[in-house]
Parts: structure tokens; sequence; C-alpha cells
């Protein structure tokens, strides 16, 4: 019943909310013995291979943190950073704002060193998430355009429902997503954050 709603909700889909900065990465200071990155901008198509390229300057020896500071963007670029940091084994944490599509890069965090998740966001953060929007070309549509449709959406949720389950994420994160309109964003509560297994923060 759920992976239906999924499929016509989709229709309507895809992670993305306007931010006026470019994507970039910035190496700050090591404290307590973790590496600190800060990630901040719109996240852009194809913008994942510059994020990817600064981290292999990183130490892989020491823990390394994330700090993301996002709108969203494009969430094919999202998850494949999700899915580099997963591999990669570093932690993330939301100490501002994160939107749309850098809530699937928040999901990713995960210590290589201890083998267990670290994805952090602090108490009063705002972690929002909302539905897709899919972009289409003026034109009249027939038959065939929508039957296209329909499978692009199929293969985009389960993509995106794989990608939930590598990350060790219920479902709730899903149904919660697509069950808020795309012009909106719906702010996860601390309760909420913690059964989506990030560790909530009191402090900065």
């Amino acid at each position: 019943m759920y992976f239906n709603h999924f499929i016509l909700t989709a229709l309507l889909f895809t992670f993305s909310c306007a931010d006026a900065h470019a994507l970039k990465i910035q190496k700050q200071e090591t404290k307590s013995g973790i590496q600190h990155y800060l990630i901040t901008g719109k996240i852009k198509d194809g913008e994942h291979k510059m994020v990817i390229s600064a981290l292999k300057k990183r130490d892989p020896d020491i823990p390394t943190l994330i700090t993301l500071n996002s709108k969203g963007g494009n969430l094919q670029s999202a998850m494949f950073l999700g899915r580099h940091f997963r591999a990669i084994g570093v932690g993330t944490r939301v100490l501002d704002n994160c939107f749309s599509a850098c809530t699937l890069i928040a999901l990713s965090g995960y210590d290589k060193i201890s083998g267990r998740r670290w994805r952090q966001v602090h108490r009063k953060a705002r972690f929002g998430v909302h539905r897709f929007k899919e972009l289409f070309e003026k034109k009249k549509y027939n038959s065939r355009d929508m039957h296209l449709a329909v499978e692009q959406a199929q293969r985009r949720i389960w993509k995106i429902l794989k990608y939930l389950q590598d990350m060790n994420v219920p479902p709730e994160f899903l149904e919660l997503t697509l069950s808020t309109n795309s012009n909106r964003l719906r702010y996860l509560s601390p309760t909420e954050l913690k059964r989506m297994n990030f560790e909530v923060l009191d402090s900065r």
C-alpha cells in the first residue's frame, strides 16, 4: 500500500531547494583528535566529485567529522556523497540547517574505526524534508510520456529505498518526506531524529 503511494507521489518529486551559493568544502581545525570539515551551499549535479577529491587529502587514520549546512540540491549527487561518506567511514553533523537532499547525506554518518553510526544533529538545528519537485518541459504529453514518467519514478523510489536501507534508516523517513508538499519543509523533532538513529546534541 505504501509503495503504491510512494510511486504516485514521486511523479511530483526531486529533492531540490533553492540556494544561491555554490557547494564548498573547507577543512577546519583538528580538535580532540578529530578532523573537521564544513560543507556549505547548494548541491549541484556532479559537485560530489569536488568533495570526494578534497577528502582524499585527509588522514584516513584519524576520525573525520563533516558538518553540513545546506538547503539541498541534486538528489543523485547527494546520494553519491552519502555512499562515499559511508564507504570511507566519516561522521556527519548538522548544527544549523540541512534541508531536502542534504538530509540524505546526513544519514550516511559512520565511524569506520569503531564500526558504529556517527550522525549528529543539534537540538536547535533545522533538519527539513519535503517531496521532490520534478521539472517537466512545457509541451503536450502523451500516454507514452506518462508511461516513461512512471518508470522513472519507480526507479527513483527504488534507489532511495535501497539507499535508506543501506544507511540503516527506518522507512518512516521516506513517509515523512513524501507526506510533505514540495513548497514547504517538515522539520523533524528531536524525538523523530532519534528514531532515525541520530544523536541529538544539546551543545555545539
